[in-house]
């Protein structure tokens, strides 16, 4: 019941016995209604508290921190680029310091190649395991507190593996005390019905530690 008119705040989450995770739900007067597959261990309802706003920014090369603006928590600096090989190519923007109060996190992206690099590495072994350590030395190259990605143009077909790509790269730099940022393209409406082509938000996010969804490319 929610009579405190606290509903908007208030989410299911399903315990299978080693972790809770959530439920989408909809609101049907003072009820939670979902839609499930099979019934978990427990389920339960949680109430989201009041959270720190944060404010970040991107970094490209050429530019510099004024720019930007001013009153940041976090600083994504671009650079990266990530090759068919699994390696990374390409230095750092300069113009930003590790001890002005926000945190400071190096962002790798694709090249405009419609996704073919990334492909690529995600269908190549060797390329996944050169990529997670290059980006875990890129995380560690200095006081950074994690990496962000910005990897476009998956094949859908490759949903699998680049979610077990990104969970592979959260698990290395957590035991690294570092975290990762996925930023995933922009939904777009089909037939009636947002889709993000390949990107599971479900999974992706229960893996990183951060999912930014841009505004509009």
């Amino acid at each position: 019941s929610n009579s405190m008119g606290q509903g908007e705040t208030l989410d299911l989450y399903a315990w299978d016995g080693a972790s809770w995770a959530f439920v989408p739900s909809r609101r049907n007067g003072d009820r939670l209604v979902a839609m499930m597959g099979a019934w978990p261990k427990a389920i339960a309802v949680f109430q989201t508290a009041a959270t720190v706003q944060v404010t970040s920014a991107t970094l490209d090369i050429g530019q510099t921190l004024a720019d930007s603006g001013s009153a940041l928590n976090i600083v994504a600096v671009s650079g990266p680029v990530l090759q068919a090989d699994g390696s990374l190519l390409g230095g750092l923007a300069g113009g930003v310091s590790t001890d002005q109060g926000y945190a400071v996190m190096p962002l790798a992206r694709t090249p405009d190649d419609g996704g073919a690099a990334l492909n690529a590495m995600l269908a190549d072994s060797s390329a996944r395991l050169l990529q997670i350590g290059g980006l875990v030395d890129l995380a560690g190259s200095g006081d950074y507190k994690g990496i962000v990605i910005d990897y476009r143009g998956l094949d859908p077909a490759r949903a699998a593996a680049f979610n077990q790509f990104v969970s592979d790269v959260a698990g290395a730099l957590r035991q690294k005390g570092k975290t990762l940022t996925v930023i995933v393209p922009t939904p777009v409406l089909d037939n009636g019905q947002y889709t993000l082509a390949g990107y599971d938000l479900r999974t992706l996010g229960a893996a990183a530690d951060v999912i930014q969804i841009p505004l509009g490319d």
